[in-house]
Formats: C-alpha cells, sequence, structure tokens
C-alpha cells in the first residue's frame, strides 16, 4: 500500500479520536467494592441544551403579605450538568428596582421599602451557559381594614323580656383595599362563638338572636387577604321584665300536640295581637315575627309556642272568625226597579226633546214678528 494513502489514513483516525474525544465527555465514578469486585458507572453527557429545572416555592404567585421585612425566598433548581449560579431581582408597581440583581445559595429573606404591588423574578443558569427563570406576582399590605358600628349604639338596652328569641339587627361600614372576610362574636349572658356574614366595601348588615336576659359584649371583626385584622365592639343589655303578668293560660309545658297547646293561651289576646300584626305585615321577616313573639311573651305571661304562632298567623280567618271583617256584598238592584229605571230615562230624554224644540219655535216666532213691524214701517214712509 502506499506510504502516502496510509499516512492520510492515520491522520483521518487521529481526527476522529480528537472529535469523538471533545464531543464526549466520559466520567468514571467509582462505586464500592465488595469481595466479588469494584464496580463503575460510567455517564456520558452529550452537548447540554436545556435549562435548569427551576421551581420557584415563595412568594407565591399572587399572594399577600403584612410586612415589607424579611419575606422569604424559597426556590429549588436541578440539572444534568450542574448549576452555575442562581439570582434574582425585584421590581416595584412603577418598573423600579426594589432589590437589583442579588446572587444567592439556597434560600433567602429581602426587604421592600413600603406596602404595595411587587414582581419578583428568579433566574439559574447551568454550567453550559443555559437560563432558566420565572416570575411571581405579590401584594405587601401593611394596613388594617377600616370597620366601624353604625347601628346599635354603645349601651343598647332592650326592656320587658320575658322570653323567646329575639332579633339584633346589626349595620356595619367596612372599608379595605384587599378586603377578605367579616365575622362577629358575642360575649357574656350568651356565648356565640366567631360567625361569617358578607361583607363588601361600603355599608354592610347583618342579625342573630338572642334568648335570654343579661349584659353583652358584640364584636364585629373584619380581615384583609394579608391577613390584617380590625375590630368594633358595642355592649348591650336585654332588662327582664318585673311587671305583672297577665292570664295566658296554663305554663308552656309540651302538650299532647299544637291542638292541645293552642288552649293554653288566652285567645283574646292572641287574635288581638296577631290580627293588628297581619294588617301592618303582609309579608313579614323572621325578625319581625320574632318581635311579635316577645309581645305575646309580655302580655301573656309565658313564652309562644312557635307551632301555635304559626297557626295563628296562617289560619287566622279560621281561628278569629270574630276578629275578621267580612266584605259588604255589593247591592243588588231588584229586576222591577232595573226596568222602571230604563223607563225614566226614555221619558226624561223625550222631554228635554219637547223642552228644546219649544225654545227654538218661541226664538223663531219672536224674528217673524220683527220682520213684520219693520215692512209695516217702511210702508207708512211711503
Amino acid at each position: 500500500m502506499d506510504k502516502k494513502k496510509i499516512n492520510f489514513n492515520a491522520r483521518m483516525y487521529l481526527f476522529l479520536l480528537m472529535s469523538l474525544f471533545l464531543l464526549f465527555n466520559l466520567s468514571f465514578i467509582s462505586g464500592e467494592c465488595d469481595p466479588s469486585g469494584c464496580v463503575s458507572n460510567i455517564s456520558i453527557i452529550i452537548g447540554d441544551e436545556l435549562p435548569p429545572n427551576l421551581i420557584f416555592i415563595s412568594p407565591a404567585n399572587n399572594s399577600y403579605y403584612n410586612s415589607n421585612q424579611s419575606i422569604g425566598l424559597n426556590h429549588t433548581e436541578t440539572d444534568t450538568s450542574g448549576i452555575d449560579t442562581v439570582w434574582f431581582y425585584v421590581l416595584n408597581s412603577t418598573g423600579s428596582y426594589e432589590v437589583s440583581n442579588r446572587t444567592i445559595i439556597g434560600n433567602v429573606t429581602f426587604n421592600v421599602s413600603r406596602e404595595g404591588n411587587y414582581t419578583i423574578y428568579l433566574l439559574a443558569n447551568d454550567s453550559a451557559g443555559n437560563i432558566a427563570s420565572l416570575s411571581h406576582f405579590f401584594v405587601v399590605d401593611l394596613t388594617d381594614p377600616n370597620i366601624s358600628i353604625i347601628s346599635p349604639a354603645n349601651g343598647y338596652i332592650i326592656s320587658n323580656y320575658v322570653s323567646g328569641s329575639i332579633a339584633i339587627p346589626v349595620n356595619v361600614s367596612v372599608n379595605d383595599t384587599n378586603l377578605r372576610s367579616c365575622k362577629y362574636s358575642v360575649a357574656g349572658s350568651q356565648v356565640i362563638s366567631n360567625t361569617s356574614f358578607a361583607c363588601s366595601n361600603g355599608y354592610n348588615s347583618f342579625a342573630f338572636s338572642l334568648s335570654t336576659a343579661g349584659s353583652f359584649v358584640v364584636t364585629v371583626y373584619s380581615n384583609d387577604s394579608a391577613g390584617n385584622e380590625n375590630l368594633d365592639n358595642f355592649n348591650m343589655t336585654i332588662l327582664a321584665y318585673t311587671g305583672s303578668q297577665q292570664n295566658g293560660g296554663e305554663t308552656n309545658n309540651p302538650g299532647t300536640g299544637v291542638e292541645e297547646d293552642l288552649k293554653k293561651y288566652n285567645v283574646t289576646i292572641m287574635c288581638n295581637r296577631v290580627g293588628q300584626f297581619l294588617d301592618t305585615h303582609s309579608n313579614y321577616t323572621f325578625e319581625e315575627k320574632e318581635t311579635l313573639k316577645n309581645v305575646l311573651a309580655i302580655e301573656l305571661g309565658l313564652a309562644i309556642n312557635d307551632q301555635v304562632l304559626n297557626k295563628y298567623l296562617s289560619e287566622f280567618t279560621t281561628r278569629c272568625p270574630d276578629y275578621v271583617t267580612p266584605e259588604e256584598p255589593e247591592e243588588e238592584i231588584p229586576e222591577e226597579e232595573k226596568q222602571s229605571t230604563w223607563i225614566w230615562w226614555v221619558v226624561g230624554i223625550i222631554l228635554v226633546l219637547i223642552i228644546f224644540l219649544v225654545i227654538i219655535f218661541d226664538i223663531n216666532d219672536l224674528k217673524i214678528v220683527e220682520a213684520l213691524k219693520e215692512l209695516l214701517s217702511q210702508s207708512s214712509k211711503k
């Protein structure tokens, strides 16, 4: 074989070997040895073109914070060729830097200058120069909600309580940029644990019921998405009825049924009060019905059974017939009167026509007489 050809082939083999060396990065990782021998793992990496796998844990996207200090930045990143650098920066709502490019290792904390809206950018690159980036939006809210009870006023008093459930309506004003929820609680002679109610910016109302005399503290709370909370409260008192009790029948112990319980209440009082109530409340609310229960309890001297009251409200006309004003029927005109009535109408119309004709003829006669007089006067002059 020609020497030149042999040298050319040798150079080609050498070039291929060098290319393979440059293309393949062979790394030998020694394994553990045991009595059976040693094992080595061989990993082959061919040109890394993939960016790092970046996981942005916090601040979570669209999250809220009630502090502008020590905000946690938590993250993880992995890459087959190894992570080279991880860094982040933060922009405020005007696009200005709150935190400039800052290289980090592991989880860190950072500060912003004030409350507001922010965007944080997290970036990482690998040894091959591939870059991964993620961004999250977050809000810093340092302001507590503004909440104020409009009514009842502090020191609210309900007098003459006998028994039953009394509705307490409450009106509140709430204002917050990131308002989230509202709740109320009652402490004192009767306890109501934190109970949520629907609220929005502006005026809101809700109601709860109390069923015992005593002193109470009613507290209303509002909180926002950042966890800021504010409250307002008022004191109120329910005074027990101490006057004389009217006869309400037997005590309000459960009977053999609703019909048996109906006999325990004074019918006159029940019909009078329920009748007045229905006259002024064609569509009544739960609170208005509870108020009626308390009025009846004061007059009867005992609590009114719900089933009994419902019977009186739904069957008032049958249970209190003497208290229902009957509708007066339209008075019917007898047939003889109907016939005579139209005859008189005809006679009346004929009389009017006759009078009308007489008047016309009288006027015409006067005109004829005047004309004759004028003719006679002209002939005498001639």
